[in-house]
């Protein structure tokens, strides 16, 4: 008797392996969407089983190799099925029940699974985030198809013959509103994970948060911040100091001059419309982030970016550290994927460069004007492998010679890493007191 026989269609995955054995574009096909466990009953199994291993060793799949790498009993299951007469224009219907037939029993492992390890006093949110690996894999289905390279190039280039520049295409994806760095990465693609990198002050929450308020203020483009390491408040009130040029302190002390207030009065309508969502849920996991993400299309269908402030106070499962943040840049580029939208994630760096001596600089160590490593990322590994774009930031000293607060600050954003483009460099001016970065070519300082 059949283990599971409840989830296990043997006439269908009989009538599909005739068809495979008869028809090698069937086979191919079956080949892309079906593995070795994708036949529940076991003797269709070790038929499937020796068919992949002659497709794997390059030999021909026919009757006299099969038979002699099945044993006695699955040898008259195979001879049995070559013998009947099935209907090729139905092997896509027979393909589509064997596989769900194989998901509905994978679904009935996993709720064992689930029940099992739910008598172990095991923690609640490891459970959760592996049965969302675990459904992530058995969502991701067949290969993709492949296509000829000409085929549909003019979705990809223009005729050079009917071109006018009325045909220019939309960014798909969002821009940082930043030109010279928009000259150098064009766009935060869709379905794509860019991190931002730097050390503590360095004006990378800064940059970030310029991104997001270019497309949700300028644009009206939804956007979704993480932040993980600012309260909502103080999230707030950067980014109205940012649209508004107020001076931050003078909203944090809630002090005004009347140019101020008459700033803040002109912004406000559209500061409270602007579609900017802001989440402060601690101890962030991917399945968190996934379902926020999920909650906000329901509110915003077009939204267009989301941002994580920063992946080192995320939590997932891993034996150690590293193997944690792995995970979580793992899933977080397949939900960028999945949902199509850009997700820019915020990533320390490592203490060590501030030791790292340079012998550029006379054995004087790290300066702000030395360029990074991708290295340099704190828990580096799976997080520079999974990124598309790396952009690692570096701001100058805060302070000048005489121990005063400077009123803007130069940065360099080297990129270090880009899928779809070069490396480069590009620098900016921060100006802290109304929490703004602009560029150092067309920009002017409001005072």
């Amino acid at each position: 008797m059949v283990e599971n026989s409840r989830f296990v269609n043997e006439d269908n995955e009989k009538a599909l392996l005739n068809l495979i054995l008869s028809n090698e574009d069937i086979l191919l096909e079956a080949i892309e969407n079906l593995d070795a466990q994708s036949f529940g009953h076991p003797l269709s199994k070790q038929v499937y089983n020796s068919i992949l291993d002659l497709f794997g060793q390059g030999r021909p799949i026919i009757r006299e190799n099969i038979v002699s790498i099945l044993d006695d009993k699955p040898r008259e299951y195979y001879l049995n099925l070559i013998n009947e007469n099935y209907d090729s224009s139905n092997y896509q219907e027979y393909l589509k029940n064997v596989r769900n037939t194989d998901l509905l029993r994978k679904c009935n492992l996993l709720a064992l699974d689930i029940k099992n390890k739910l008598n172990t006093k095991r923690n609640g949110q490891e459970l959760l985030s592996e049965i969302q690996n675990q459904i992530d894999e058995y969502s991701r289905g067949s290969v993709g198809s492949t296509i000829k390279f000409g085929d549909s190039i003019y979705d990809i280039i223009p005729d050079p013959d009917n071109y006018t520049p009325e045909m220019k295409k939309p960014i798909d994806g969002v821009v940082s509103g930043l030109q010279p760095l928009d000259n150098e990465i064009v766009a935060f693609a869709k379905g794509t994970v860019t991190i931002i990198g730097g050390r503590p002050s360095s004006c990378k929450s800064l940059l970030t948060r310029h991104i997001l308020l270019h497309n949700a203020y300028e644009k009206d483009i939804p956007i979704l911040l993480f932040s993980m390491d600012e309260m909502s408040t103080m999230v707030q009130r950067k980014a109205i100091s940012t649209i508004s040029d107020v001076n931050y302190n003078s909203l944090i002390r809630f002090e005004f001059t009347k140019k101020e207030l008459n700033r803040i009065k002109e912004v406000l309508p559209r500061i409270k419309e602007m579609p900017f969502l802001i989440d402060n849920t601690p101890s962030l996991t991917p399945l968190i982030v996934r379902s926020k993400i999920k909650k906000a299309l329901y509110r915003y269908p077009n939204l267009g970016v989301v941002a994580i402030d920063y992946i080192q106070l995320m939590k997932d499962v891993g034996k150690d550290r590293n193997e944690m943040i792995g995970n979580v840049i793992t899933s977080l580029k397949g939900i960028s994927m999945e949902f199509n939208i850009p997700i820019i994630i915020i990533s320390q760096l490592s203490r060590a460069i501030e030791n790292r001596e340079n012998p550029t600089n006379n054995g004087e160590g790290e300066k702000w004007t030395d360029p990074p490593k991708m290295s340099d990322l704190r828990d580096s590994g799976e997080l520079e492998n999974s990124a598309d774009k790396l952009l690692i930031i570096k701001a100058e000293p805060d302070k000048d010679e005489k121990d005063m607060f400077k009123p803007t600050r130069r940065l360099r954003v080297w990129i270090v890493k880009q899928r779809d483009g070069p490396k480069g460099l590009v620098n900016l001016i921060a100006i802290p007191k109304i929490q703004k970065v602009i560029t150092t070519e067309t920009e002017t300082l409001p005072f």
